[in-house]
Protein backbone atom coordinates (compact mmCIF):
# COMPACT_ATOMS: atom_id res chain seq x y z
CA UNK A 1 0.00 0.00 0.00
CA UNK A 2 2.79 2.35 1.14
CA UNK A 3 4.65 1.78 -2.33
CA UNK A 4 1.23 2.22 -4.07
CA UNK A 5 0.84 5.41 -2.58
CA UNK A 6 4.23 6.48 -4.09
CA UNK A 7 3.41 5.09 -6.99
CA UNK A 8 0.36 7.11 -7.68
CA UNK A 9 1.61 10.33 -6.44
CA UNK A 10 4.61 10.04 -9.02
CA UNK A 11 2.41 9.54 -11.73
CA UNK A 12 0.45 12.28 -10.80
CA UNK A 13 3.35 14.43 -11.15
CA UNK A 14 4.09 13.16 -15.04
CA UNK A 15 0.61 13.79 -15.42
CA UNK A 16 1.68 17.35 -14.76
CA UNK A 17 5.30 17.18 -15.86
CA UNK A 18 6.58 14.08 -18.16
CA UNK A 19 10.20 14.49 -17.59
CA UNK A 20 12.77 11.74 -17.05
CA UNK A 21 13.08 11.94 -13.61
CA UNK A 22 9.34 11.54 -12.46
CA UNK A 23 9.31 8.63 -14.83
CA UNK A 24 12.32 7.04 -13.08
CA UNK A 25 10.81 7.39 -9.72
CA UNK A 26 7.44 6.10 -10.80
CA UNK A 27 8.88 3.21 -12.62
CA UNK A 28 11.17 2.67 -8.79
CA UNK A 29 8.22 2.49 -6.74
CA UNK A 30 6.04 0.87 -9.05
CA UNK A 31 8.62 -2.22 -9.78
CA UNK A 32 8.70 -1.95 -5.25
CA UNK A 33 4.91 -2.20 -5.55
CA UNK A 34 4.75 -5.08 -8.23
CA UNK A 35 7.85 -7.00 -5.94
CA UNK A 36 5.74 -7.31 -2.29
CA UNK A 37 2.98 -8.23 -4.67
CA UNK A 38 2.33 -8.96 -8.38
CA UNK A 39 -0.83 -6.90 -8.95
CA UNK A 40 1.27 -4.20 -8.79
CA UNK A 41 1.76 -4.54 -12.55
CA UNK A 42 -1.85 -3.03 -13.13
CA UNK A 43 -0.08 0.88 -12.04
CA UNK A 44 1.94 0.24 -14.60
CA UNK A 45 -0.34 -0.86 -17.26
CA UNK A 46 -2.57 1.44 -16.15
CA UNK A 47 -0.08 4.24 -16.61
CA UNK A 48 0.66 3.13 -20.01
CA UNK A 49 -2.99 3.10 -20.66
CA UNK A 50 -3.05 6.77 -19.79
CA UNK A 51 -0.07 7.70 -22.29
CA UNK A 52 -2.24 6.01 -25.22
CA UNK A 53 -4.75 8.66 -24.44
CA UNK A 54 -2.28 11.24 -24.28
CA UNK A 55 -1.27 10.44 -27.83
CA UNK A 56 -4.72 10.21 -29.03
CA UNK A 57 -5.47 13.44 -27.64
CA UNK A 58 -2.26 15.35 -28.75
CA UNK A 59 -1.03 13.87 -32.38
CA UNK A 60 3.22 15.29 -31.63
CA UNK A 61 2.76 13.83 -28.31
CA UNK A 62 4.18 10.55 -28.97
CA UNK A 63 6.90 11.78 -31.42
CA UNK A 64 7.65 14.45 -29.01
CA UNK A 65 8.53 11.67 -25.99
CA UNK A 66 9.22 8.89 -27.97
CA UNK A 67 12.96 8.86 -25.83
CA UNK A 68 11.10 8.89 -22.59
CA UNK A 69 8.41 6.16 -23.90
CA UNK A 70 11.57 4.05 -24.57
CA UNK A 71 13.11 4.54 -21.03
CA UNK A 72 9.65 4.14 -19.54
CA UNK A 73 9.65 0.58 -21.03
CA UNK A 74 12.85 -0.45 -20.53
CA UNK A 75 13.39 0.55 -16.57
CA UNK A 76 10.01 -0.90 -14.99
CA UNK A 77 11.22 -4.43 -16.11
CA UNK A 78 14.70 -3.90 -15.28
CA UNK A 79 14.36 -2.98 -11.69
CA UNK A 80 11.91 -5.05 -11.36
CA UNK A 81 14.59 -7.54 -12.19
CA UNK A 82 17.27 -5.80 -9.93
CA UNK A 83 15.17 -5.60 -7.13
CA UNK A 84 13.05 -9.71 -7.19
CA UNK A 85 15.90 -12.42 -6.30
CA UNK A 86 12.83 -15.13 -7.32
CA UNK A 87 13.43 -13.54 -11.43
CA UNK A 88 17.27 -13.94 -11.66
CA UNK A 89 17.29 -17.65 -12.13
CA UNK A 90 14.45 -17.84 -14.59
CA UNK A 91 12.59 -14.26 -15.47
CA UNK A 92 10.07 -15.59 -17.48
CA UNK A 93 9.00 -18.61 -16.30
CA UNK A 94 8.78 -17.30 -12.35
CA UNK A 95 6.80 -14.35 -13.42
CA UNK A 96 4.10 -16.28 -15.13
CA UNK A 97 3.91 -18.43 -12.10
CA UNK A 98 4.42 -15.54 -9.50
CA UNK A 99 1.06 -14.39 -11.74
CA UNK A 100 -0.50 -18.02 -11.69
CA UNK A 101 -0.63 -18.20 -8.51
CA UNK A 102 -2.29 -14.59 -7.53
CA UNK A 103 -4.88 -16.25 -9.91
CA UNK A 104 -5.39 -18.99 -7.71
CA UNK A 105 -3.42 -19.38 -4.74
CA UNK A 106 -3.24 -23.01 -3.08
CA UNK A 107 -4.14 -22.56 0.07
CA UNK A 108 -4.29 -25.86 3.05
CA UNK A 109 -7.29 -24.85 4.36
CA UNK A 110 -10.80 -26.32 2.84
CA UNK A 111 -13.14 -23.30 4.18
CA UNK A 112 -14.22 -20.27 6.11
CA UNK A 113 -16.59 -18.53 7.68
CA UNK A 114 -18.49 -15.69 5.63
CA UNK A 115 -22.18 -14.01 6.41
CA UNK A 116 -22.75 -16.77 8.59
CA UNK A 117 -21.99 -20.08 6.39
CA UNK A 118 -19.07 -21.52 5.83
CA UNK A 119 -17.70 -21.25 2.33
CA UNK A 120 -14.64 -23.14 0.09
CA UNK A 121 -11.67 -20.11 -0.20
CA UNK A 122 -11.40 -21.03 -4.19
CA UNK A 123 -14.77 -20.49 -4.83
CA UNK A 124 -16.27 -17.73 -2.73
CA UNK A 125 -19.22 -15.72 -3.87
CA UNK A 126 -17.91 -12.49 -6.09
CA UNK A 127 -19.42 -10.11 -3.40
CA UNK A 128 -16.97 -11.32 -0.74
CA UNK A 129 -14.70 -8.53 -1.15
CA UNK A 130 -17.22 -5.60 -1.64
CA UNK A 131 -18.93 -6.83 1.66
CA UNK A 132 -15.72 -7.41 3.72
CA UNK A 133 -14.86 -3.39 2.28
CA UNK A 134 -18.54 -2.39 3.55
CA UNK A 135 -18.32 -3.83 7.07
CA UNK A 136 -14.91 -3.13 8.12
CA UNK A 137 -15.05 0.85 7.16
CA UNK A 138 -16.50 3.53 9.06
CA UNK A 139 -20.06 4.39 7.93
CA UNK A 140 -19.69 8.37 7.08
CA UNK A 141 -16.29 7.34 5.55
CA UNK A 142 -18.36 4.96 3.24
CA UNK A 143 -21.13 7.56 2.32
CA UNK A 144 -18.53 9.48 0.93
CA UNK A 145 -16.98 6.94 -0.61
CA UNK A 146 -20.26 6.03 -2.69
CA UNK A 147 -20.92 9.52 -3.62
CA UNK A 148 -17.37 9.96 -4.67
CA UNK A 149 -17.65 6.69 -6.62
CA UNK A 150 -21.14 7.39 -8.98
CA UNK A 151 -20.00 10.98 -9.52
CA UNK A 152 -17.09 9.51 -10.82
CA UNK A 153 -18.96 6.74 -12.73
CA UNK A 154 -21.40 9.39 -14.32
CA UNK A 155 -18.16 11.35 -15.77
CA UNK A 156 -16.35 8.81 -17.26
CA UNK A 157 -19.41 7.15 -18.31
CA UNK A 158 -20.45 9.96 -20.50
CA UNK A 159 -16.51 10.80 -21.86
CA UNK A 160 -16.53 7.33 -22.86
CA UNK A 161 -19.63 7.64 -24.71
CA UNK A 162 -18.70 11.11 -26.49
CA UNK A 163 -14.62 9.81 -27.28
CA UNK A 164 -15.38 9.29 -30.81
CA UNK A 165 -16.68 13.08 -30.67
CA UNK A 166 -13.95 14.77 -28.70
CA UNK A 167 -10.99 12.44 -29.09
CA UNK A 168 -10.21 13.46 -25.73
CA UNK A 169 -11.71 11.06 -22.39
CA UNK A 170 -10.72 14.22 -19.61
CA UNK A 171 -10.71 17.93 -19.87
CA UNK A 172 -8.89 18.46 -16.88
CA UNK A 173 -5.77 17.72 -14.72
CA UNK A 174 -8.17 16.59 -11.50
CA UNK A 175 -10.69 14.56 -14.36
CA UNK A 176 -7.37 12.86 -15.40
CA UNK A 177 -6.46 12.08 -11.63
CA UNK A 178 -9.91 11.06 -10.63
CA UNK A 179 -10.45 8.45 -13.27
CA UNK A 180 -6.91 7.09 -12.53
CA UNK A 181 -7.47 6.62 -8.98
CA UNK A 182 -10.62 4.90 -10.06
CA UNK A 183 -9.45 2.35 -12.09
CA UNK A 184 -6.83 1.53 -9.78
CA UNK A 185 -8.85 0.96 -7.12
CA UNK A 186 -11.72 -0.75 -9.50
CA UNK A 187 -9.01 -2.99 -11.14
CA UNK A 188 -7.76 -5.71 -8.51
CA UNK A 189 -11.93 -6.23 -7.27
CA UNK A 190 -12.64 -6.76 -11.28
CA UNK A 191 -9.75 -9.23 -11.46
CA UNK A 192 -10.16 -11.27 -8.04
CA UNK A 193 -13.82 -11.64 -9.26
CA UNK A 194 -13.06 -12.32 -12.71
CA UNK A 195 -10.59 -15.08 -11.64
CA UNK A 196 -12.26 -16.70 -8.80
CA UNK A 197 -9.22 -15.85 -7.07
CA UNK A 198 -8.03 -17.55 -3.40
CA UNK A 199 -9.07 -15.10 -0.78
CA UNK A 200 -9.03 -15.55 2.84
CA UNK A 201 -8.80 -13.58 6.28
CA UNK A 202 -11.06 -10.51 5.02
CA UNK A 203 -10.17 -8.38 1.90
CA UNK A 204 -6.38 -8.06 3.44
CA UNK A 205 -5.10 -9.47 0.07
CA UNK A 206 -6.24 -5.73 -0.94
CA UNK A 207 -5.69 -3.52 0.92
CA UNK A 208 -2.98 -2.01 -0.94
CA UNK A 209 -6.62 0.31 -2.53
CA UNK A 210 -7.45 1.57 0.26
CA UNK A 211 -5.75 4.89 -0.43
CA UNK A 212 -7.86 4.89 -3.41
CA UNK A 213 -11.28 4.30 -1.30
CA UNK A 214 -9.75 7.50 1.00
CA UNK A 215 -9.39 9.56 -2.51
CA UNK A 216 -12.97 8.67 -4.08
CA UNK A 217 -14.78 9.31 -0.48
CA UNK A 218 -12.77 12.84 -1.30
CA UNK A 219 -14.25 13.30 -4.58
CA UNK A 220 -17.54 12.90 -2.63
CA UNK A 221 -16.55 15.50 -0.03
CA UNK A 222 -15.45 17.84 -2.38
CA UNK A 223 -18.67 17.59 -4.76
CA UNK A 224 -21.08 17.81 -1.84
CA UNK A 225 -19.37 21.35 -1.05
CA UNK A 226 -19.49 22.82 -4.75
CA UNK A 227 -23.12 21.40 -5.44
CA UNK A 228 -25.57 24.25 -5.17
CA UNK A 229 -28.29 22.41 -2.95
CA UNK A 230 -25.64 21.42 -0.24
CA UNK A 231 -24.30 24.89 0.10
CA UNK A 232 -26.67 26.06 3.17
CA UNK A 233 -25.32 22.83 4.75
CA UNK A 234 -21.96 23.27 4.53
CA UNK A 235 -21.36 23.80 8.25
CA UNK A 236 -23.01 20.50 9.26
CA UNK A 237 -21.26 19.06 6.57
CA UNK A 238 -18.05 20.22 8.42
CA UNK A 239 -19.18 18.83 11.43
CA UNK A 240 -19.67 15.22 10.10
CA UNK A 241 -16.12 15.14 9.14
CA UNK A 242 -14.73 16.45 11.87
CA UNK A 243 -17.06 13.37 14.13
CA UNK A 244 -15.61 11.26 11.55
CA UNK A 245 -11.90 12.07 12.44
CA UNK A 246 -12.60 11.82 16.17
CA UNK A 247 -14.49 9.00 15.69
CA UNK A 248 -11.78 7.22 14.08
CA UNK A 249 -9.63 8.49 17.01
CA UNK A 250 -11.59 6.94 19.74
CA UNK A 251 -11.75 3.14 17.83
CA UNK A 252 -7.86 3.16 17.14
CA UNK A 253 -7.45 4.01 20.80
CA UNK A 254 -10.92 1.63 21.82
CA UNK A 255 -9.36 -1.05 19.20
CA UNK A 256 -5.24 -0.98 20.39
CA UNK A 257 -3.35 -3.37 19.66
CA UNK A 258 -6.61 -5.49 17.86
CA UNK A 259 -7.51 -2.41 15.66
CA UNK A 260 -7.63 -5.29 13.04
CA UNK A 261 -10.86 -6.43 14.26
CA UNK A 262 -13.10 -3.55 13.82
CA UNK A 263 -16.38 -3.62 12.49
CA UNK A 264 -18.53 -0.63 11.73
CA UNK A 265 -22.01 -0.46 13.37
CA UNK A 266 -23.91 -2.18 10.97
CA UNK A 267 -21.67 -5.17 11.50
CA UNK A 268 -20.34 -5.06 14.90
CA UNK A 269 -23.13 -6.52 17.06
CA UNK A 270 -23.18 -10.42 14.45
CA UNK A 271 -19.60 -10.18 13.65
CA UNK A 272 -18.69 -12.99 15.25
CA UNK A 273 -21.70 -15.32 13.89
CA UNK A 274 -20.80 -13.79 10.02
CA UNK A 275 -17.35 -12.96 10.02
CA UNK A 276 -13.74 -15.19 10.73
CA UNK A 277 -12.64 -12.23 12.81
CA UNK A 278 -8.11 -12.68 14.51
CA UNK A 279 -7.07 -15.04 11.43
CA UNK A 280 -3.57 -13.77 12.01
CA UNK A 281 -4.26 -14.39 15.89
CA UNK A 282 -2.98 -11.53 17.31
CA UNK A 283 -4.91 -11.76 20.52
CA UNK A 284 -3.74 -14.93 21.37
CA UNK A 285 -0.34 -13.89 23.26
CA UNK A 286 -2.38 -12.12 25.59
CA UNK A 287 -4.54 -15.37 26.41
CA UNK A 288 -1.42 -16.99 26.92
CA UNK A 289 -0.03 -14.63 29.38
CA UNK A 290 -3.55 -14.35 31.23
CA UNK A 291 -3.06 -18.44 31.77
CA UNK A 292 0.40 -17.32 32.98
CA UNK A 293 -0.95 -15.45 35.98
CA UNK A 294 0.42 -17.18 39.21
CA UNK A 295 -3.60 -17.90 39.76
CA UNK A 296 -3.80 -20.40 37.41
CA UNK A 297 0.17 -22.19 37.80
CA UNK A 298 0.24 -25.11 39.75
CA UNK A 299 2.10 -28.12 37.96
CA UNK A 300 2.22 -27.74 34.07
CA UNK A 301 -0.50 -26.03 32.49
CA UNK A 302 -1.45 -27.98 29.46
CA UNK A 303 -3.63 -26.82 26.52
CA UNK A 304 -5.90 -28.17 23.68
CA UNK A 305 -6.82 -25.61 20.77
CA UNK A 306 -10.16 -25.83 19.89
CA UNK A 307 -10.24 -23.42 16.81
CA UNK A 308 -7.35 -23.52 13.53
CA UNK A 309 -4.73 -21.25 15.08
CA UNK A 310 -0.48 -22.08 15.79
CA UNK A 311 -0.68 -21.05 19.38
CA UNK A 312 2.74 -22.55 19.60
CA UNK A 313 4.04 -19.69 17.95
CA UNK A 314 2.30 -17.39 20.18
CA UNK A 315 4.20 -19.36 23.21
CA UNK A 316 7.51 -18.41 21.88
CA UNK A 317 6.86 -14.62 22.29
CA UNK A 318 6.81 -15.46 26.27
CA UNK A 319 9.58 -14.58 28.42
CA UNK A 320 11.30 -18.17 29.52
CA UNK A 321 9.76 -18.22 32.96
CA UNK A 322 6.39 -18.30 31.40
CA UNK A 323 7.31 -20.20 28.66
CA UNK A 324 7.84 -23.27 31.13
CA UNK A 325 4.68 -23.03 32.99
CA UNK A 326 3.23 -25.03 29.72
CA UNK A 327 3.81 -28.27 29.44
CA UNK A 328 1.89 -29.09 25.94
CA UNK A 329 -0.28 -27.56 23.28
CA UNK A 330 -2.14 -29.50 20.99
CA UNK A 331 -5.57 -30.29 18.94
CA UNK A 332 -6.65 -33.91 19.46
CA UNK A 333 -6.19 -34.60 23.63
CA UNK A 334 -9.77 -33.81 24.63
CA UNK A 335 -8.97 -34.39 28.28
CA UNK A 336 -6.33 -30.85 28.01
CA UNK A 337 -6.55 -28.62 31.57
CA UNK A 338 -7.60 -26.07 28.97
CA UNK A 339 -9.28 -24.76 25.93
CA UNK A 340 -8.15 -22.60 23.89
CA UNK A 341 -10.78 -21.01 20.78
CA UNK A 342 -10.39 -17.70 18.34
CA UNK A 343 -13.15 -19.29 16.67
CA UNK A 344 -11.17 -19.55 13.33
CA UNK A 345 -11.75 -22.91 11.37
CA UNK A 346 -10.01 -24.81 8.24
CA UNK A 347 -13.14 -26.80 8.40
CA UNK A 348 -17.03 -26.47 9.13
CA UNK A 349 -16.79 -26.79 12.88
CA UNK A 350 -20.65 -28.22 12.78
CA UNK A 351 -18.85 -31.79 11.48
CA UNK A 352 -15.49 -31.46 13.42
CA UNK A 353 -15.31 -32.67 16.96
CA UNK A 354 -11.44 -31.35 17.30
CA UNK A 355 -13.36 -27.82 17.81
CA UNK A 356 -16.61 -28.91 20.32
CA UNK A 357 -16.06 -27.53 23.57
CA UNK A 358 -17.69 -29.93 26.38
CA UNK A 359 -19.73 -28.87 28.94
CA UNK A 360 -17.23 -30.40 31.56
CA UNK A 361 -15.76 -26.63 30.75
CA UNK A 362 -16.41 -23.50 32.46
CA UNK A 363 -15.24 -19.79 30.43
CA UNK A 364 -12.80 -18.18 32.59
CA UNK A 365 -11.62 -15.56 30.12
CA UNK A 366 -12.70 -13.73 27.06
CA UNK A 367 -10.17 -11.16 24.90
CA UNK A 368 -13.06 -8.40 23.37
CA UNK A 369 -12.88 -5.22 21.85
CA UNK A 370 -16.40 -3.70 22.01
CA UNK A 371 -18.82 -6.23 20.99
CA UNK A 372 -15.82 -8.24 19.19
CA UNK A 373 -14.91 -11.30 20.55
CA UNK A 374 -11.18 -12.34 19.81
CA UNK A 375 -10.69 -15.33 21.73
CA UNK A 376 -11.98 -17.56 24.86
CA UNK A 377 -10.17 -19.81 27.59
CA UNK A 378 -12.11 -22.49 29.31
CA UNK A 379 -11.12 -24.40 32.28
CA UNK A 380 -12.20 -28.09 33.02
CA UNK A 381 -14.48 -28.14 36.20
CA UNK A 382 -13.00 -29.82 39.32
CA UNK A 383 -14.86 -33.20 40.21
Amino acid sequence: MSFCVCSLYFAFKNFDDLNYKNLFLFTLFCSFATNVRVVGVLLFLLFVIFLLFNCLEEKKFFKKNILKFIFFLTSYPILIYIFWPFLWESPIDNLFFTIKSFVNFNWSGEGLLYLGNFHDASNLPWHYIPIWILATTPIVLTIFFIIGFFNISSILSQKILNLSEKNKLWDTFIEKKDFFIYLFFLSPIFLVIFFNSTLYGGWRHLYFIYPGFVYLAAVGVSFLLQEKSFVRYKRILYLVIISLFLNNTYNLIKFHPYQNVYFNYFFAKNANKLFEIDYWGLGNLAALKFLAKEEYFGSKMSIKVSSYTPLDYSKLLLNDKDKNKFSKINTTNQNQEFLFTNYIYEKNPKFEKKYFISSNYDKIYTLKRGNIIINEIYKKKLN
